[in-house]
């Protein structure tokens, strides 16, 4: 997978792949699947309506302007199919509904006049076959990628999975990351007084807010080492025992002292 665009030190967090047994709980992680999220054109295979309306034979209506067809029955969502048993009938349909059998076409309400039990055509509706309709894979074909390696999943990215079935994602685990500070010279951001020789620590509370805007770290924390070669080796040891990550900012080049020194 392309992880071109995020942060070398992040990448350590498509390494640690974890299963993920509800799918609300990948929310905001990263996708390490090798195929995404695919269409598997196995599930809601119907033709659904894209209208309310009647479903209809398009031939029953032809160009005879005052062609009708008898409702003999409605269609609601979540409903087996019903059929069209014989020609001049219709069907009342709900959007998302299963095409009725034997069906056609829809004609929206908009697109009809309605009295009693018999829909007519206003002029100039349209009455071709396979108008109105959500044919199956009109949204995707099967075995598409629609959701893509490296995508770090959002409530967008959520609802395809759900659609598709996938109710498990393979995700990264975010990284836990410290964040460490070194210098005699930094003092913290609550200090009132500051002296002449000292700073303001300041990169590591940028680094901290750059990762969590982020999202792609787990547990962040900030440390303060000062320039002292056994405390050095004392808290990184301690320091990359627990976390996943380490980050140091801070640190100068110090030259040789001359014979004159």
């Amino acid at each position: 997978m392309d992880l071109s665009a995020i942060s070398p030190t992040l990448l350590v967090a498509s390494l640690m792949v974890a299963a993920t047994p509800i799918l609300l709980a990948a929310i905001g992680e990263l996708v390490v699947e090798k195929s995404g999220v695919l269409n598997l054109g196995v599930e809601g295979m119907m033709i659904t309506g894209a209208f309310s309306g009647f479903a209809v034979r398009a031939a029953d209506f032809g160009t005879d302007k005052n062609a009708s067809a008898e409702v003999v029955g409605f269609q609601a969502a979540g409903m087996i199919a019903r059929t069209l048993s014989k020609p001049g009938t219709a069907i009342e349909i709900a959007t998302g509904a299963v095409l009725s059998a034997g069906a056609d076409a829809i004609v929206p309400y908009e697109d009809a006049d309605r009295d009693g039990d018999r829909i007519r055509l206003r002029e100039g509706a349209p009455r071709i076959a396979g108008q109105n309709i959500h044919r199956c894979g009109s949204d995707c074909a099967a075995g598409k990628e629609l959701v893509a390696p490296g995508t770090v999943l959002t409530g967008r990215e959520i609802a395809v999975a759900a659609s598709t079935g996938c109710s498990r994602l393979q995700v990264s685990a975010r990284p836990s990351i410290a964040v460490v500070a070194t210098g005699d010279e930094l003092i913290d951001v609550g200090i009132p007084q500051i002296a002449p020789h000292q700073i303001r620590k300041s990169n590591d509370y940028a680094l901290r807010a750059a990762l969590d805007q982020s999202h792609l770290a787990g547990r962040i924390e900030r440390f303060h080492i000062r320039d002292h070669r056994t405390e050095i080796e004392a808290a990184l040891g301690q320091i990359l025992a627990e976390f996943d990550v380490v980050i140091l900012t801070g640190g100068s080049r110090r030259q040789a002292p001359t014979a004159a020194a």
